[in-house]
C-alpha cells in the first residue's frame, strides 16, 4: 500500500530537469478528474481524503440541472468532469433515450462513473520501477517550479488519487518554502527573487479545477493538476 506520509520532497535540480526533457515519453494521460479538493487539503490519510472527495461529489450530483418534473433534458458541462464534446453528446443522448430520467440505469452509470474518486483506478508504475514523481507548478507564479518526490517503495504502484495527494503535499511544501524565505528576509517585496515567485493567491485561495496531465516515463512520472481561484 502506498504511504503518503513517508515520501521525501526536494526541489528538482537543473540537471534533473534536463534529464526529464530528454527522456522518452511512454504515455501521456490528459484527463479530467472529478476533484473538489484544494492544495490546502489534508491528505495525510488517503482513505479519509477519498471519502471526503466522494462526499463532496455526491453533493455535486444534486446540482445537475433538473426541471420541474424531476427530469433533465440537458446538462451543464460544468456539472460533470466531461473530457470533450463527444462525452457531452453521449450523455445528452442517454438523457434523450431515457426521456430525461437521471435514474435510468445507463444514465446513472454514466454519472456515477464520472462523479467518483477511486484510489485503485488508473494505477501507474505497474510492473515497472517508478521511484520518483516530479510535480510541475507554474500557475500564479513568476517562475516554473518542479518538486521532486521520492516514493518510500518504488515497487508499489500509485493511482491518480495518490498522485493528487502527492501533488498536494508538494504544493504545501512549495508554499512553506516561500513563507520561510519571506520570514528570513523579513520582507514581502522582491517576489521575483523568492524561491518560487508565488504571487496574488495564498494556498487557501485556490482549488483544483479537475484538469490534469500525467506523463509516464520508464522510471519516473511527471504530473500537473491545474488550479483556479476560489470564487
Amino acid at each position: 500500500m502506498f504511504e503518503i506520509n513517508k515520501i521525501y520532497m526536494d526541489n528538482a535540480s537543473e540537471y534533473e530537469k534536463i534529464i526529464i526533457s530528454k527522456s522518452k515519453i511512454k504515455k501521456i494521460d490528459k484527463e479530467i478528474l472529478p476533484v473538489c479538493a484544494s492544495p490546502a487539503s489534508n491528505v495525510s490519510d488517503i482513505d479519509l481524503f477519498q471519502n471526503k472527495l466522494n462526499k463532496q461529489l455526491n453533493e455535486k450530483k444534486k446540482k445537475i440541472t433538473i426541471n420541474k418534473e424531476g427530469c433533465s433534458t440537458s446538462i451543464n458541462s460544468n456539472s460533470l468532469p466531461i473530457k470533450n464534446k463527444n462525452e457531452l453528446i453521449q450523455f445528452n443522448k442517454l438523457l434523450s433515450e431515457s426521456n430525461g430520467n437521471l435514474k435510468n440505469e445507463k444514465t446513472q452509470s454514466f454519472i456515477n462513473d464520472k462523479l467518483a474518486v477511486d484510489k485503485d483506478r488508473n494505477l501507474y508504475g505497474v510492473g515497472r520501477y517508478v521511484d520518483h514523481v516530479y510535480c510541475v507548478f507554474g500557475k500564479y507564479q513568476l517562475k516554473k517550479s518542479v518538486i521532486k518526490v521520492t516514493k518510500p517503495d518504488p515497487n508499489i504502484p500509485i493511482s491518480s488519487l495518490d498522485l493528487l495527494a502527492i501533488y498536494t503535499k508538494a504544493y504545501q511544501y512549495m508554499y512553506k518554502q516561500q513563507e520561510q524565505w519571506f520570514d528570513y528576509k523579513k520582507t514581502r517585496i522582491n517576489i521575483s527573487n523568492s524561491p518560487h515567485g508565488i504571487y496574488r493567491y495564498g494556498i487557501n485561495d485556490i482549488h483544483y479545477n479537475g484538469l490534469s496531465t500525467i506523463i509516464e516515463f520508464d522510471t519516473f512520472l511527471v504530473c500537473s493538476f491545474d488550479v483556479d481561484p476560489i470564487k
